[in-house]
């Protein structure tokens, strides 16, 4: 009683330093290729009735710009940094609470619970460089799928098929690749107890094997080399999953009425979401270019490897040989996939550990061992399966929670497939779901040798001396972290710009962009970049693009009729002015590069930041490389 309690206090205090850490990362965080400045540009386009794909630039689905347009337009909230902060910070700690009740549910194992919420947590920390980023709703929907399904028993569990449902239409209709991942594996979970055995014969074979091809077909155009081979492994994991539950017999729970929960919210769902964007007067093929055709041809552009290969061919073949050997009779596969598990969640609490005092850069920067992660976790998913592994008793509540189990499995090993063809801040979502695996698998193993003598009792003796590293580790890390996070911030410089009043940022930073804001402000009436958009300078100028047309690297994103759009209005504006930093790469193919070097010219600049004017304007008398903490007159 006495340790359960100081699990209880420790969980808890850990849990209160969550909502420190999360304001002072959330508030002393900008990352310079802001993509927070183009979702905010957008999100205002998108109220101001400009249709989606169309006229307003988006490569996001109309469910996020509903959810946030009804957001800010019933509670009156501006649409700001430090408003968009704020979403952030709530929808990072929803997930990682109902992450952690999807593990209570599964496991009513304390310590592996609380270690949920706070991996989680540190987990997702990438969403602080992206504040209001539709991946936040993504994963609040993911876990929240979750969730629902570890309430499903049979068909008449309705409000969890309908949460499964709606939550899902959600998410196919905020980020499609990532929806239909899911969608995927809850059909997987729900075919395996169909009592239509017919239907469960045909059906769960072609799914299956569909579901395994599908890694490797997203990630073709890369299979060949040592750090794209990961989707084969991915399509590894789906099999093995597959013929770990291929080996029991399932209770035959769901019947018609199951599915029928969830395909009907979905269907409606979807011509909902469909009819709504039509009538804010995006085309049929508008939104199909948006939802699916611009995507198309990503690989291609912004394909970036994820490493680890090396690591990745050695470990993966040795993942796969432990699930055959979950195969033969008397193994003890199980036991050691949980150690290895235990491995996995200390080697991701000890990056946690490590990063707390690295203030976040960049999304491709790994944290959270999401890599390391994604190279093993989904091999070792199997496990999950109830009695899997021959000679192994099923844990007490394996029966009634195999769908929440089955789900998680297959989720876990599907999800992963979202960082291609870019690991950045997705790779923490795509790897979500086989971290909480983990934690599920780790509890399982425990409470199965839970009493017993021998061999069986040291495996779950050793386990809880894991179970209770982690849960240190974590706790610690929260201290420690706060600590570190709290320090930075303070050491930090008010930005103070419009709609950023708590944001604090390196003090050269701040000059820098005081200087920029200021000289705009005072020599143009409107303006564009030269490289990679900060469109947060519209929010901090007051000013306003000159289109709707607005994204990051426009140079790939935006096709050449979109780039004339623009010209024609600054052809049309009275002071049109162009911020150039040496940021990112530009194709030479631009009609609206072509434009701004034909027609303007640099008059001032601060250290590699430079504003253009057109051709013989003047700019006031600011001088050319101008000393740190000048102004332009």
């Amino acid at each position: 009683m006495t340790s359960r309690w100081l699990v209880l206090a420790s969980g808890l205090v850990a849990g209160v330093l969550t909502l420190f850490i999360a304001f002072d990362q959330l508030f002393s965080t900008f990352a310079r290729y802001d993509d927070e400045g183009y979702l905010m540009l957008s999100l205002v386009s998108f109220l101001q009735g400009h249709p989606l794909y169309e006229a307003t630039f988006s490569q996001y689905g109309p469910a996020y710009y509903a959810f946030h347009g009804l957001l800010h337009s019933v509670t009156g909230l501006p649409i700001d940094h430090d408003v968009a902060r704020f979403k952030t910070g709530v929808q990072w700690l929803l997930t990682s609470g109902l992450a952690a009740g999807v593990v209570w549910r599964l496991t009513h194992h304390l310590p592996l619970t609380f270690s949920a919420y706070l991996l989680t947590f540190f987990h997702l920390d990438r969403l602080v460089l992206e504040p209001s980023h539709p991946q936040e709703l993504s994963a609040l929907a993911v876990v929240g799928v979750l969730f629902a399904a570890t309430h499903v028993r049979g068909t008449g569990d309705a409000r969890a098929w309908l949460a499964i449902s709606l939550l899902g239409t959600l998410l196919v209709w905020t980020k499609l690749n990532v929806g239909g991942l899911l969608w995927v594996a809850v059909a997987l979970a729900v075919v395996l107890q169909l009592r239509d055995t017919r239907l469960r014969a045909l059906a769960l074979p072609l799914l299956a094997t569909g579901a395994a091809l599908l890694p490797a077909l997203v990630g073709r155009a890369h299979l060949m080399t040592l750090a794209g081979q990961w989707p084969l492994w991915l399509g590894v994991a789906v099999g093995l999953i597959y013929m770990a539950a291929r080996s029991r017999e399932w209770p035959a729970r769901f019947d018609g009425r199951a599915l029928a929960w969830l395909a009907v919210p979905l269907v409606l769902g979807s011509l909902g979401m469909l009819g709504l964007t039509t009538l804010h007067g995006t085309s049929l093929a508008g939104s199909f270019h948006g939802l699916v055709g611009q995507h198309l041809g990503f690989h291609g552009r912004f394909y970036i490897p994820v490493e680890g290969g090396g690591y990745g061919l050695l470990v993966a073949p040795a993942l796969v040989v432990l699930a055959w050997w979950a195969g033969r009779e008397g193994s003890r596969a199980r036991d050691v996939a949980a150690g290895l598990a235990v491995g996995l969640l200390l080697f991701a609490g000890g990056s946690d550990w490590v990063q707390s005092s690295e203030p976040l850069r960049h999304g491709l920067l790994d944290r959270g061992g999401a890599v390391g992660l994604l190279w093993t976790a989904p091999l070792l998913l199997w496990a999950l399966v109830p009695g899997a592994g021959r000679g192994e008793p099923e844990s007490a509540g394996d029966a009634d929670s195999g769908f929440g189990r089955s789900l998680l499995a297959f989720l876990g090993a599907l999800m992963p497939v979202t960082a291609y063809p870019v690991p950045g801040t997705q790779m923490a979502l795509a790897t979500l779901p086989a971290l909480l695996g983990l934690l599920v698998l780790v509890a399982d193993t425990v409470q199965r040798w839970q009493g017993e003598n021998g061999g069986r009792a040291l495996v779950g003796r050793g386990l809880r001396i894991g179970v209770v590293g982690v849960f240190g580790l974590m706790v610690v890390t929260s201290l420690h972290r706060a600590d570190q996070v709290r320090s930075h911030r303070a050491s930090l410089t008010p930005l103070d710009l419009p709609g950023a009043s708590l944001l604090r940022l390196p003090a050269e930073r701040v000059a820098s962009y005081r200087w920029l804001v200021d000289a705009i402000r005072r020599h143009s009436d409107t303006f564009v970049f030269a490289g990679a958009s900060r469109n947060s300078l519209y929010f901090w100028t007051q000013l306003d693009p000159p289109t709707a047309l607005n994204t990051t690297l426009w140079t790939d994103l935006l096709d050449s009729d979109q780039q004339r759009e623009i010209v024609r209005a600054l052809e049309g504006a009275d002071r049109p002015s162009v911020v150039y930093e040496p940021y990112a790469r530009t194709r030479r193919d631009s009609p609206l590069r072509d434009y701004i070097e034909a027609h303007f010219e640099k008059k001032l600049a601060r250290g590699d930041t430079e504003l253009w004017f057109l051709s013989g304007a003047s700019a006031g008398p600011q001088p050319l490389n101008a000393p740190v903490g000048g102004t332009d007159g």
